[in-house]
């Protein structure tokens, strides 16, 4: 897949968010690299993950508002034409919270997954909350299923398998789809109230909290720890 000139920000919770830095908000640098002002850039909000819940539609909406961004709008499960429109011309697109599973089943069935993936290689900023952030790595799988359940294939965007608040089952789950895995690929954990980025360089940046990755090993899995940059 050709990169974009854009970071991947892949969050574990919305919180985040709202987390002021130096420089402002967790968004307020990439932003700044689209080359528009507040009042021009366009923000999709792909809810098919929760069903596009209104409660949570309306935390994304207060976000964009403190980042003075206006133009906004729910990309429905139902992908009309419309919300294919607004997508297609989006500068920044959040993939939502929710199920990974029947998000991603909607995103397929409706081809709404290509138009992502094309905003992307266009130059638009992705974000992935949660399962959105899942989303956006290369497998998802059904939480609610038994001890190892079967894993799909997901965006791709990011090329590594992506779990997130799983800390305190000590990410039992990536630790089964990374040893299971087809091929031999990376893993990475986003703790609860963190972060990771994606940067176009294809390195990694740990937001707020510290990344576990885990990796196979000759006998069996190796763990290494991703700090952020600065301790808030």
């Amino acid at each position: 897949m050709e990169l974009s000139k854009q970071p991947v920000y892949l969050l574990s919770d919305s919180e985040i968010l709202f987390h002021l830095e130096e420089q402002g908000l967790i968004l307020e640098k990439p932003l700044s690299t689209l080359g528009k002002n507040r009042r021009e850039i366009s923000s999709a909000y792909v809810g098919a993950s929760n069903d596009d819940e209104t409660a949570f539609y309306e935390i994304f909406l207060y976000a964009m508002e403190l980042l003075g961004i206006t133009n906004c709008r729910l990309i429905s499960r139902d992908f009309n034409v419309s919300d294919k429109e607004f997508l297609d011309q989006a500068d920044v697109v959040f993939l939502s919270g929710g199920d990974v599973k029947k998000g991603w089943h909607i995103m397929q069935t409706t081809a709404m997954d290509q138009c992502i993936t094309r905003r992307y290689v266009q130059g638009a900023l992705l974000v992935g909350i949660s399962a959105g952030a899942i989303q956006l790595g290369l497998y998802g799988w059904d939480k609610m299923g038994d001890d190892s359940p079967a894993m799909f294939e997901t965006l791709k965007i990011v090329p590594f398998i992506i779990d997130v608040h799983d800390e305190n089952q000590h990410w039992h789950s990536l630790r089964t789809q990374v040893m299971q895995s087809p091929s031999i690929l990376n893993g990475f954990g986003i703790p609860l109230r963190g972060g990771m980025i994606y940067h176009p360089d294809q390195s990694i940046e740990a937001l707020r909290k510290p990344l576990i990755e885990i990796s196979r090993a000759a006998h069996g899995l190796k763990e290494n720890l991703i700090l952020p940059s600065s301790n808030e």
